[in-house]
């Protein structure tokens, strides 16, 4: 959703793998953000950007 209040907008999130940031990573998503997340267990951040892509957000982890 490109149109969301948050359009156009980019967000870093780290600790993306689980808990708040997670939840962070997907409403920043729902709302137009592109997200770059973050987290130390890098196949707990994997998940949230597999869930990230429900909201069509151009997403990256590093």
């Amino acid at each position: 959703m490109a149109n969301g209040v948050l359009g156009g907008k980019l967000a870093f999130v780290t600790g993306a793998g689980s808990g708040i940031g997670r939840a962070a990573c997907q409403v920043l998503a729902r709302e137009g953000a592109k997200v770059i997340a973050t987290d130390k267990d890098e196949k707990s951040a994997q998940k949230t950007l597999s869930l990230l892509k429900s909201y069509n957000s151009l997403s990256s982890l590093r």
